[in-house]
């Protein structure tokens, strides 16, 4: 009789009960794909590429006129743009004393 006293599991309080079902539902969670979460991805992804890009132009690697379409991806309008660029020909003007020639 003594070996089905060892089968028999404690219950378990209800507070470990509580975390145990809360801990699976979270990692249950974790791999639930929806398009919000996509959506967020691919926009998270593209800033990334922006910020990257950014960080290259910062390097001198890029021209004038990428930097300004970067900030034009990240949601400036084109009047903005145009603003963006007369604002960088005009500092390449007063620090290099010549006019912006397009990097060829």
């Amino acid at each position: 009789m003594s070996h089905y006293k060892a089968m028999i599991k404690p219950k378990k309080s209800s507070e470990e009960l509580e975390a145990y079902i809360n801990s699976k539902y979270e990692a249950a969670n974790k791999y639930v794909e929806t398009p919000e979460l996509e959506e967020l991805n691919m926009r998270l992804q593209e800033q990334q590429e922006v910020t990257q890009s950014l960080k290259a132009q910062a390097d001198g690697k890029t021209g004038i006129i990428e930097r300004a379409l970067l900030t034009h991806k990240l949601g400036h309008t084109k009047k903005e743009v145009r603003k963006h660029v007369a604002v960088y020909k005009a500092s390449i003007k007063k620090v290099t004393g010549e006019s912006y020639q397009a990097e060829e």
